[in-house]
């Protein structure tokens, strides 16, 4: 296997409603989702993981696994990108393992390019933005041979109101308890 340049590891909190997924989870049954795109040709698995490994480090939170630490859970942005791998008719469950180090897949087969994603990183809105971003880089690179991804994108302020634990604001004791609903 060709080794790939490292993606620095970053760590993020993870979010109060995304430990249910880990809580409910068995060992035949993850909390897993799997987007797909039928496309018009067959998919080039060389081409696929060209456009995997490009997109990755702009998804640091979404190309991650998620690890247990003393009091809490956190996610560990990947230090490579997910191999490509043919699809399975059914949906797959993923291990503890899995999860641990890189808890989404990028799957294809014949005319369709797929993502299976454990439902802590991302919901669905997520995983449609990473699978847009992995078909827009897929299809330049099978047209034009160059990536989008040339440069770096530029660092930003992150916005604190993005790393609020936003549960107990929209699923807490004030917006969903008895008293409210009975009024």
């Amino acid at each position: 296997m060709k080794k790939i340049s490292t993606i620095p590891q970053t760590h993020y909190a993870l979010d109060n409603s995304a430990i249910i997924h880990l809580a409910v989870m068995r060992k035949r049954y993850t909390n897993t989702f799997r987007l797909t795109a039928t496309l018009t040709e067959s998919v080039h698995s060389e081409i696929l993981q060209k456009a995997v490994d490009n997109v990755t480090p702009q998804f640091p939170t979404i190309v991650a696994g998620i690890r247990r630490r003393l009091f809490q859970y956190e996610i560990v942005s990947s230090e490579v990108p997910p191999t490509v791998q043919q699809q399975a008719e059914i949906l797959g469950s993923m291990t503890s393992a899995e999860i641990a180090y890189c808890a989404i897949r990028v799957l294809y087969c014949d005319r369709q390019i797929s993502i299976e994603c454990f439902h802590s990183l991302t919901d669905g809105y997520g995983g449609r933005v990473f699978l847009n971003a992995l078909l827009v880089e897929y299809f330049r690179l099978l047209q034009t041979g160059k990536s989008c991804f040339t440069e770096p994108i530029p660092k930003r302020e992150i916005d604190p109101a993005e790393w609020n634990d936003d549960f107990l604001t929209y699923a807490g004791e004030k917006s969903c308890s008895a008293a409210n609903i009975s009024k």
